[in-house]
């Protein structure tokens, strides 16, 4: 990878876990995330009449699929959630992304990994395996639990994942970062509406606008500029890089929870941190 795409996502990380620890904060986590979704977009459209850019048939398309995607994964995130513990949520909603788009980049866009691309990957995936379980024991609990819902929603929110990702990959090469965000997000927050008016009520929504309407400004410019970064980030490297080494924030997350949750961080969040930077080392190598 260029020199100057693993600082840009070590950036984006710092920014993602922030937001992260601001929305593990909120009680109505699916709504504060749509909200702040919704604002980041009005807030940035300014560049809509600023930067200069024209939409294709092909570029609508991926617009388009980025949003359905990313609706996607937020319905099928909290559906997971619902239903099930987040130790087996998490990893796999998580661990399966930087797998499937590592097959979409092999077969759809012809990037080509070698053996320590494979293996850095592979090392991320456990990484995030191992950080967030609650004891050992627990490292299995989310492969021996496939055949159940909440654990089938975790799959197919990493699936989304990976989809809109990929989405985004093709949309930015068409048109400039800012605005394919801009327009992404609020697409993706106007088709989500119809949803969380209807899981959550007007009144409830208006609550939370009032209670952390500041919060979410904040939370949704820090989303916005975390994944600009990505998005830039994917015009200089392969996706399946990108895709993977993005992945650094849930460890900054972790030390986050430990430093201001005051959460244990402890021997087997340190072995996940070691393997997962190990695997970023290995898919930024250049031999591949």
């Amino acid at each position: 990878m260029p020199t100057i795409v693993l600082p840009l996502l070590l950036l984006s990380a710092t920014l993602h876990a922030g937001w992260n620890l601001m929305l593990k904060r909120s009680p109505d986590k699916f709504t504060f995330t749509w909200l702040a979704m919704a604002v980041s977009a009005a807030v940035a459209s300014p560049v809509l009449w600023v930067l200069d850019f024209s939409i294709s048939g092909r570029l609508a398309l991926y617009l388009i699929a980025s949003a359905v995607a990313e609706c996607a994964y937020f319905i099928a995130l909290s559906k997971a959630y619902g239903a099930g513990d987040i130790s087996v949520v998490y990893p796999l909603a998580r661990g399966s992304a930087p797998i499937y788009i590592a097959i979409w980049s092999q077969w759809l866009l012809h990037e080509r990994l070698r053996a320590p691309g494979w293996l850095g990957i592979l090392l991320i995936v456990v990484g995030i395996y191992m950080i967030n379980s609650r004891k050992w024991g627990d490292l299995m609990k989310p492969l021996l639990t496939v055949g159940e819902r909440p654990a089938q929603w975790a799959l197919a929110a990493g699936l989304c994942t990976s989809l809109y990702s990929l989405a985004d990959k093709l949309g930015v090469a068409l048109m400039p970062p800012p605005v394919f965000i801009t327009i992404s997000f609020g697409l993706t927050a106007l088709l989500l509406t119809p949803y969380v008016g209807r899981l959550r009520g007007r009144n409830a929504l208006w609550l939370e606008v009032k209670q952390r309407g500041g919060a979410m400004v904040v939370g949704g410019l820090m989303v916005m500029a975390a994944y600009l970064m990505v998005l830039y980030a994917m015009t200089l490297a392969d996706l399946s890089r990108v895709g993977a080494a993005r992945e650094v924030s849930i460890v900054i997350g972790a030390l986050l929870g430990w430093l201001v949750q005051k959460e244990a961080f402890g021997l087997r969040r340190t072995l996940s941190a070691m393997l997962i930077f190990l695997g970023i080392f290995l898919i930024s190598l250049r031999i591949d």
